[in-house]
């Protein structure tokens, strides 16, 4: 029998009125599992080591699949978005002591999609280039020991900046009742760069934080909650300039579900109370709707 790194099987053989009946035992060694099969035939059924190999096989993917290094918290990058600055991975949280780490940093586009390696980036830390300017980032790490791999991949960095223009360094926030009728108001953040100036869009997206498009009029550092806005979500999208020109920056997370606290006005609505919007962690997950070029959108969790 062949299964897994060692195997062994027993066919056992009992004569009944109703013919013969055949046990078949099997002992197979995954790296440090050891398993057993117990396979009992039906009377005249012709089982036998075939059959406990076949079996033996199954159940030894299935053993290799628990040992393989599994991923419970996914990779992180910190570091400025911005050419000539150097971005730092951290691996994330594995199961099963990988004994060794891998690391291949990717150029996606402005997006968070089309992703491809970039050539001889393997290290945990990554300097940014002028090739890097007006793409998004993102990090594949691969555990590794001696059963097998797997690999898991950061969620995408703002889009890099040009080298001396402004980036940011803490998101946008927004605050205020969402109800009809309230106002909201957006922070810009924190930029490095010294920005000058900040322009500042409105977008209405739907229930999930995609499909946003821009509000018309909706362009100054506060915005009153419409009507028109009941059943939808709401993000601010900020540009911020100095003399070297504008970042080109965008949070591709979405903003709040409707069935969570923050910026969901169907929920607020629907439940009759207001809730509050505040900066926090999004679920990292792009959405189907590009940002502008030049502008660093946020949606409140």
């Amino acid at each position: 029998m062949r299964a897994g790194d060692q195997a062994w099987a027993l066919t056992i053989r009992m004569g009944t009125r109703a013919g013969e009946i055949r046990v078949v035992l099997s002992f197979l060694r995954e790296d440090r599992v050891l398993s057993y099969i117990v396979m009992v035939g039906s009377p005249r059924a012709k089982i036998g080591s075939p059959d406990a190999a076949r079996l033996g096989r199954v159940v030894s993917a299935h053993v290799v699949d628990g040992l393989v290094p599994s991923n419970t918290a996914l990779p992180t990058i910190s570091g400025t978005v911005q050419a000539g600055q150097t971005l730092t991975a951290a691996p994330g949280s594995w199961t099963n002591k990988p004994t060794a780490l891998g690391y291949q940093w990717q150029r996606c586009d402005a997006s968070g999609s089309a992703c491809t390696a970039v050539t001889g980036a393997t290290g945990n830390a990554y300097v940014l280039t002028a090739g890097d300017v007006g793409s998004t980032i993102r990090i594949s790490v691969t555990a590794r020991h001696a059963v097998g791999s797997s690999a898991a991949i950061s969620a995408v960095t703002t889009i890099v900046a040009a080298e001396g223009a402004p980036a940011s360094t803490a998101p946008p926030t927004i605050s205020g009742t969402v109800a009809v009728g309230q106002t909201l108001s957006a922070d810009p953040g924190t930029w490095t760069g010294s920005p000058t100036s900040f322009a500042y869009q409105w977008r209405r997206c739907d229930a999930s934080g995609a499909a946003c498009t821009d509000i018309v009029g909706g362009t100054s550092q506060t915005y009153t909650v419409a009507s028109s806005d009941t059943g939808f979500t709401l993000r601010v999208a900020v540009t911020a300039t100095n003399a070297t020109g504008s970042t080109l920056a965008s949070r591709l997370e979405p903003p709040a579900f409707p069935d969570r606290p923050g910026l969901s006005l169907n929920a607020s609505l629907r439940r009759g109370r207001s809730r509050r919007g505040s900066s926090g962690a999004a679920r990292r997950r792009s959405t189907s709707d590009p940002p502008a070029r030049g502008r660093r959108e946020f949606g409140g969790s």
